[in-house]
């Protein structure tokens, strides 16, 4: 009704359309509902809590996000799992850390999930064993579907690699793919070749790192030259370095020492 004038009548059908309309407007404009949670995937089944959880974001998936801050996968991963990670939003993944024996296979196949956490900014990766049957064009082929997914990790600040076994002899390949400078690299009880150690002096970003910890590594196996050209740069930003069980014999803690107190930062 317009001053007293009757406009164009609605019937009830139309009524209860229009409703319809808006309602679905307004439930589109309408974010969708985050639940945030820590995440630990285990070959073990779900407890029930999960279970009821994973049932309702599945059915609701376009009102519902289910976002996860600490991801850690202990035990190889099932296809069960695979399915949990499809189910969240990986780019609210900040922290992943992956506790298994996983072959090199394995790890390829779930290269793709991490490429997807473009806001991680912790990957901790333990225990990848390379069976003797695995060819080095393989090793290759496999380690390179994992460390492309690194060009897409943006915000990636720390990278903490232990009982790699992969790693040996492809350390420059690993690093020279991460975007980002580090702030941490954590290297322990990982077979490392000659080549590793020596491209680490040389590795673009190491100045700018402010943590570096290679724990139960055979110092004595290298010439102690690349961490001192290290520790001699004016543009190094290191506040700790951690050598613990790397075997080191007093002589050579002493040759270090002269880098240790006259490197800027320390």
């Amino acid at each position: 009704m317009l001053s007293g004038v009757l406009v164009d009548a609605c019937s009830r059908e139309d009524i209860k359309k229009n409703r319809t309309l808006k309602l679905g407007s307004a439930m589109a404009a309408k974010p969708p509902f985050k639940v945030v949670i820590d995440l630990s995937l285990r070959k073990r089944p779900l407890d029930e809590f999960l279970t009821q959880l994973f049932l309702w974001v599945r059915h609701r998936r376009d009102r519902l996000h289910l976002c996860c801050n600490r991801l850690k996968i202990i035990g190889k991963p099932t296809s069960y799992s695979r399915k949990v990670l499809r189910l969240l939003q990986l780019d609210s993944v900040q922290m992943v850390e992956v506790h298994c024996a996983w072959a090199p296979s394995t790890l390829a196949s779930c290269a793709p999930f991490l490429g997807q956490m473009r806001n991680l900014r912790k990957l901790l990766v333990s225990k990848i064993y390379v069976p003797a049957y695995t060819s080095q064009e393989e090793q290759e082929q496999l380690l390179a579907q994992l460390t492309s997914q690194f060009l897409r990790m943006d915000c990636l600040q720390k990278f903490c690699a232990n009982a790699v076994f992969l790693l040996e002899g492809h350390l420059e390949q690993v690093l020279r793919h991460l975007k980002t400078p580090l702030k941490t690299l954590s290297i322990t009880n990982c077979p490392l070749s000659d080549s590793d150690w020596n491209y680490l002096s040389q590795y673009p970003n190491a100045r700018q790192l402010r943590h570096l910890e290679l724990r139960g590594i055979k110092l004595p196996d290298f010439s102690l030259k690349p961490l001192q050209i290290l520790l001699d740069s004016p543009a190094t930003t290191l506040n700790i370095l951690d050598l613990a069980a790397c075997g080191i014999t007093d002589s050579e803690l002493q040759a270090l020492f002269s880098s240790l107190i006259d490197a800027p930062s320390l």
